[in-house]
């Protein structure tokens, strides 16, 4: 679900999908770092949550962009998902990560899969310690992402330095529900 919904923005924004692409993956870990600073500067509840949404959009985008494949995804993060709601274990938090989480030289590792895992885990994991509503959350960010995709052309709309522009009417997430 959270693999698919990604998946989608990126081929509407005609980005690589499953096939390593070095550049592709560094951007989204620069994507990583400036959500998970977003995090730390939060000010709010909301945009806590918004950030521990994007930071996994981001990382999953990384791991997309890495040449994951989306039943490798699932195994990856499925047993990790059920730690979440295993109440003798605590939650990761993403106030737990370190730097070396973000400094990955080689974005084909296996170090680099994991460090991606452990962003995601962490950024469900900081929701739930919350008791954020995060798969709603999640959705609803999703809803505002591809609601920059024109439907007309099935793709984004992108000024010449490939920033995505917001169409008209376009709406930011509505997350004060979830929190």
């Amino acid at each position: 679900m959270f693999y698919s919904v990604v998946k989608n923005f990126m081929q509407a924004s005609e980005q690589t999908i499953c096939v390593p692409n070095a550049d592709q993956a560094r951007l989204y870990l620069k994507l990583c770092v400036e959500e998970y600073e977003e995090f730390l500067e939060a000010e709010n509840d909301i945009d806590k949550l918004d950030a521990c949404c994007d930071l996994a959009w981001v990382a999953i985008g990384f791991l997309i962009s890495s040449g994951m494949y989306e039943d490798e995804f699932t195994n990856k993060i499925g047993g990790s998902l059920m730690d979440l709601y295993n109440c003798g274990k605590p939650h990761t938090h993403i106030l737990d990560l370190t730097d070396e989480d973000f400094e990955l030289e080689n974005v084909f590792s296996f170090r680099a899969h994991n460090s991606m895992i452990k962003i995601i885990i962490a950024a469900m994991g900081t929701a739930f310690a919350h008791h954020w509503l995060f798969l709603p959350a999640f959705y609803e960010v999703a809803r505002s992402n591809m609601a920059k995709v024109d439907r007309t052309t099935g793709k984004v709309i992108k000024r010449e330095d490939g920033k995505i522009l917001k169409p008209d009417g376009w709406t930011p997430p509505n997350l004060e529900a979830f929190v």
